[in-house]
């Protein structure tokens, strides 16, 4: 195509409040990862496969397919990101290593260049590509890379973000953010040192360079979807002879597991080809041909008997687009993992426009919100259902047209109403039954309200997508903030105080999908009990989320030779930890929930570990303790629970960063 044919006009595939470039667009997975956030006005690749995917799902109008050596930054409409995710070949370990000045990585030069030659720059940049690229020859690549955007006057900094936190890949890659030095940024994006975000390379070099960003945000929820999740069960196993192929070593894993679903590629080790396997319940990095890997293999083994097959093409599309395989199939390509892309552009991209362009409305609401004290139910219950009711009204608004004919509630309040509302929003508590309507302080509120929204709008257009957004979000924090109660009843059984506990947290945990509210009460409570009887260096006491594999740890607790496991949901995992345990010569303990003591057992039972894991219910494991240090007597019982429960929340303060695990110790 030639340059000038190039499309000016803005094309609203996705309606957002923001506009980008998408270099090196392949399928326009980035793309639909942003969607909401990011419009993309101008985009290119060079291969006319991806091209025709491209085209299939976002429209054709702004794509440009033409190598990047013949595209003019001079040409191109102006825009609020560039996003480029450069080719990786040179700096994978996959690859040819050749670095980031050779034919094909080296293109990040060219986007460069067309970068310098814009009229009008962005004042917002990302680079994606393999952990490569903050690796190979020294680190030499990214510093190079990074000296670049710092002499353009941008401050910027890299993070490594692995696909296997949202689908079950193992997929990272290196995002580097880069801002035009000068424009404000969030000061919640920026850390004063490294986080989870940042792996050993990244330290080293943030440490080093100038205009570096040590960016930060929370972690994503846990997933919850594993690699037998994913595969399909109806599909012919064809690839048997593969089997002969996998190293002693890993045949040795698979013959200790009875199901298992694993994947492998294959790999020359000292001029002998091998299938080798991985067995976590993640898949291994998808890759093309051109990238200088082989396909992957699934192994399946079910009673006793093993098989295997190549991942099929609705499988990887899963892997990369979770949920759809249509869309999956065509937008697959070999990009950024839509909710790897969705999670940068909500926690990091969108916060950064704000910020830069325009005056923030999440800060003019955070005002209004602060100066007119709105964090309890009944002004929140008012501000979401007003401002929905106001959304198609003609401004200036006029406060006397929400009044009742008796002038003396808000018009339009209801409970029906305002959790239909939240509903949308993915909520499901119960905020305020009526809705508002009856609360005191409502109509004064609503007054106020009516003036603040005229300001704005004389000011510039009220976005009531994101108001309402925003006022979803503080409901969602009014019940985040709840701490747990636990309600110190003399007249019933601790183990039947701490069921009323453990209740609260299974209902939180099923409002708030992909959380695990229970299984960290059990952890930290376990922990708290074993803080008042042991010195505290006896053990180390972790974050509920940190797997104990980084950490080196054979369990949750490792005290002297015995080994405590806290689950709510025992399963083959947790017995494989076991037996681990008995051949390292430690003794096995497992505390869980009550209903789950003989699910643990049975597992035991069925893997010849009876007899050889302890397993305790956590109600009696602290009843034991309160009534011990207590020494039989009821009146000191609540003294003893209460200690127990500000060692708890000590731990939550220390090791946790979610407020809302606290407990509040209530004695009757």
């Amino acid at each position: 195509m030639p340059q000038d044919a190039a499309k000016k006009q803005n094309i609203d595939n996705f309606p957002a409040p923001w506009t980008m470039h998408e270099f090196f667009a392949g399928s326009g997975l980035v793309a639909y990862g942003l969607e909401g956030m990011f419009t993309p006005i101008w985009a290119n690749d060079n291969s006319p496969q991806k091209a025709a995917v491209y085209e299939a799902n976002l429209g054709g109008e702004h794509f440009q397919l033409e190598d990047i050596k013949n595209i003019k930054g001079s040409a191109l409409p102006y825009a609020h990101l560039s996003w480029a995710s450069f080719p990786c070949q040179d700096l994978s370990l996959a690859g040819s290593l050749g670095g980031i000045h050779a034919s094909r990585s080296g293109l990040v030069w060219e986007w460069l260049r067309v970068l310098d030659e814009m009229v009008e720059k962005p004042k917002i940049l990302l680079l994606e590509n393999v952990t490569g690229l903050l690796s190979t020859n020294g680190g030499k690549n990214y510093r190079t890379l990074h000296m670049a955007l710092v002499d353009r006057d941008f401050v910027c900094g890299a993070i490594v973000l692995n696909a296997s936190h949202f689908v079950p890949q193992s997929r990272p890659r290196v995002f580097v953010i880069a801002v035009k030095r000068g424009c404000e940024i969030p000061n919640e994006l920026i850390g004063n040192g490294p986080c989870w975000l940042h792996n050993k390379a990244i330290e080293k070099l943030g440490e080093a360079l100038p205009g570096w960003i040590w960016w930060k945000t929370e972690k994503p929820p846990q997933r919850q979807e594993t690699l037998q999740d994913i595969i399909e069960k109806d599909i012919p196993f064809d690839k048997d002879n593969a089997l002969t192929l996998i190293p002693a070593r890993h045949q040795m894993k698979l013959d200790q597991h009875e199901t298992v679903y694993a994947t492998g590629y294959r790999r020359m080790r000292h001029g002998v080809q091998q299938l080798e396997l991985r067995f976590d319940g993640v898949a291994g990095c998808l890759r093309t041909p051109e990238g200088g890997s082989s396909k992957q293999y699934v192994v399946v083994k079910n009673g006793g008997e093993i098989h295997a097959r190549l991942l099929t093409v609705r499988e990887a599309a899963r892997f990369i687009l979770p949920g759809s395989y249509n869309d999956g199939y065509k937008a697959m390509g070999d990009a950024v993992a839509l909710p790897v892309a969705r999670f940068i552009g909500e926690r990091f991209l969108t916060k950064i426009a704000e910020a830069v362009y325009m005056i923030d409305p999440i800060e003019k609401l955070k005002v209004f919100q602060s100066e007119n004290n709105i964090y309890t139910k009944g002004p929140l219950s008012l501000v979401v259902q007003f401002t929905r009711l106001v959304q198609e009204k003609e401004f200036p608004l006029n406060a006397d047209d929400f009044r009742t004919r008796g002038k003396g509630q808000v018009a339009g309040l209801g409970g029906g109403n305002l959790k239909k509302i939240l509903k949308e929003h993915g909520i499901t508590q119960q905020l305020s039954a009526e809705g508002g309507r009856t609360s005191r302080g409502s109509l004064g509120l609503m007054m106020k309200y009516v003036a603040f929204l005229n300001a704005w709008n004389a000011e510039e257009p009220v976005d009531f997508k994101i108001v309402e957004k925003f006022w979803a979000e503080q409901v969602r924090e009014y019940f985040r903030n709840q701490p747990f109660v636990l309600t110190a009843d003399t007249s019933k059984t601790i183990g039947a105080n701490l069921n009323e506990l453990f209740e609260q947290a299974k209902k939180r945990q099923k409002e708030n999908p992909g959380t695990q509210y229970l299984g960290t009460l059990l952890q930290h409570l376990v922990a708290a009990k074993l803080s008042i009887i042991l010195p505290k260096e006896t053990f180390e006491i972790h974050g509920a989320s940190v797997a104990d594999a980084p950490t080196e740890r054979s369990g949750d607790f490792v005290i002297n030779n015995t080994i405590i496991h806290c689950t709510t949901m025992p399963g083959a995992l947790l017995i494989e930890k076991c037996k681990a345990n008995l051949r390292n010569g430690d003794h096995p303990v497992i505390i869980t929930v009550f209903d789950r003591v003989h699910t643990a057992l049975n597992l035991a039972e069925d893997s010849d570990l009876a007899g050889r894991v302890e397993v305790w219910d956590i109600q009696q494991f602290l009843s034991s303790n309160v009534y011990e240090h207590s020494f039989f007597d009821e009146a000191k019982r609540n003294t003893t629970l209460s200690d127990i429960i500000n060692c708890y929340n000590e731990i939550i303060h220390e090791v946790e960063n979610d407020p809302s695990l606290r407990i509040e110790f209530e004695a009757r």
